[in-house]
């Protein structure tokens, strides 16, 4: 077992099985068996109206990544019984997913083959290349879409030229808002065609379903052709006019190039890989749920997460019907402890996201007529100004008698020097320390101690430290 174990391939379509779930702790998709129809996109920090219970919950965002083939005339989102999917298999290793399938139409037949992952390096892009060959020659046609069908929300603007430019930096950007107008994020994205230098690419205005770019051209049977989708993600938690900022990063990203972007995610997750967690003599099936829960758990959080995760990382599905994608107490209980140790710098986000929202804690006690600073059940994944807040829906199980100041003390250990990607040449210092802050109503919180003030950080001691310490902790409940 030289490298982490991946999943065995998906052969087929099986309905009602959970689509791939592909995230960087920035953003997430929910990976169809048909990668070229749009799955579903969650975004760090980017929140919206729920539609039924009409509390603000983690909100979709558009489609990055959706595609459409053409073959003598006949779109494949047109005739989905043509299609029939060979295999999909996810890597670990890499953290990328790849989709081989086959297109049959009017006699001719197109192999294909999708690579997709999304960027740890710059964790706002996403990237996938279609791939396919003809059995023989015809008409053909390859089409980029950020597609917005279902998405609840709205365009507020979409642009194709850049302002001040006299060439385009990108085939488009657009901004969206959430339902509920809660939110907004910023897609930009960049197309690129090999194997036909002569075919220019059509991009119509913004019509109902997104932002398109299409490439027709009659190909040569047996020689391929491969189609290139660079996007950018951001939500306005991270800028305030997202939609630019996403352009500059995607030109940015189509500045480097695919093979560069996928050569440096790569290293990334090598590197990553370097911290994985082997079980001595157990059998092969025990290694591999501890090598997909490493893997779950480190691609969903990221050191430039706006915000916190939620329970189910960034993944989310039409049959999804609880946590809305709320941070819960979960999270810093079961994930941060790991990720100080695997991720130190994405751990001190986490931590980081429930210090910047803590201001608003005595608000929420105040409007509960409780003492302390007991959070709400949930907090929405918002990262600017002051979150919005909800409580717990359900407490009827809840005994009275329970009290809801209980202090929680999480000691974490950050290592004094470390980074996102150990062992390469640029670092994050990611030393410091949380302060243990006690309060309640109106009380005046006390100023944050950095790493660089008078006072001493946590001091830096053996990974078992903590445990000891906690035992030595004893807690003051008034009863």
């Amino acid at each position: 077992m030289d490298g982490p174990i991946s999943p065995p391939p998906v052969t087929g379509d099986a309905p009602g099985d959970l689509p791939a779930y592909l995230a960087n702790g920035v953003i997430g998709l929910r990976v169809r068996a048909n990668p070229l129809t749009a799955g579903m996109t969650l975004l760090s920090g980017f929140a919206g109206e729920h539609p039924v219970r009409r509390i603000e919950a983690a909100a979709i965002a558009p489609y990055p990544l959706a595609a459409d083939l053409r073959l003598n005339g006949v779109w494949m989102s047109e005739a989905p019984q043509g299609v029939r999917i060979a295999e999909q298999a996810y890597d670990f290793a890499t953290a990328e997913l790849t989709t081989r399938l086959v297109f049959e139409v009017s006699g001719c037949t197109a192999e294909i083959e999708v690579l997709s992952f999304l960027s740890r390096e710059h964790p706002t892009i996403a990237c996938q290349e279609i791939a396919v060959r003809l059995n023989s020659a015809g008409e053909m046609a390859l089409r980029a879409e950020v597609d917005v069908r279902g998405v609840p929300g709205r365009a507020l603007r979409h642009h194709r030229d850049t302002p001040g430019e006299a060439e385009p930096s990108c085939d488009g950007y657009l901004l969206w808002e959430s339902a509920g107008a809660l939110s907004t994020c910023g897609v930009a994205y960049v197309t690129e065609l090999l194997g036909e230098e002569d075919a220019s690419p059509d991009r119509p205005p913004m019509d109902g379903s997104g932002l398109k770019s299409e490439y027709a051209w009659r190909p040569t049977a047996g020689r391929p052709y491969r189609l290139r989708q660079i996007v950018s993600l951001i939500p306005s938690a991270m800028h305030r006019q997202p939609d630019q900022e996403a352009a500059r990063l995607v030109a940015l990203a189509g500045d480097i190039g695919f093979d560069q972007l996928r050569k440096g995610n790569r290293a990334v997750w090598a590197d990553m890989w370097n911290g994985r967690i082997r079980l001595v003599g157990a059998e092969e099936r025990w290694q591999a749920m501890a090598d997909a829960a490493f893997y779950y758990l480190v691609s969903s959080t990221h050191v430039s997460s706006p915000a916190s995760t939620s329970i189910f990382g960034l993944a989310t599905w039409h049959d999804y019907h609880y946590y809305y994608g709320h941070v819960m107490w979960d999270i810093e209980t079961f994930c941060v402890p790991p990720l100080s140790v695997l991720q130190p710098g994405a751990a001190e986000s986490l931590l980081d996201y429930r210090t910047r929202t803590l201001e608003a804690a005595p608000a929420h006690q105040a409007g509960v007529a409780m003492g302390g600073l007991k959070r709400p059940g949930a907090v929405v994944q918002q990262a600017l100004g002051r979150p919005r807040l909800q409580h717990r829906e359900r407490r009827d199980a809840e005994r009275l008698d329970v009290p809801h100041h209980v202090p929680i003390v999480v000691v974490i250990v950050m290592p004094s020097r470390e980074a996102e990607d150990r062992g390469r040449s640029r670092r994050r210092d990611v030393g410091g320390a949380h302060q243990i802050v006690e309060g309640g109503v109106r009380h005046r919180l006390p100023a944050l101690i950095g790493a660089d003030k008078s006072d001493p950080p946590v001091p830096q001691v053996r990974p078992d430290g903590p445990v000891a310490l906690a035992q030595l902790v004893e807690a003051d409940i008034p009863g």
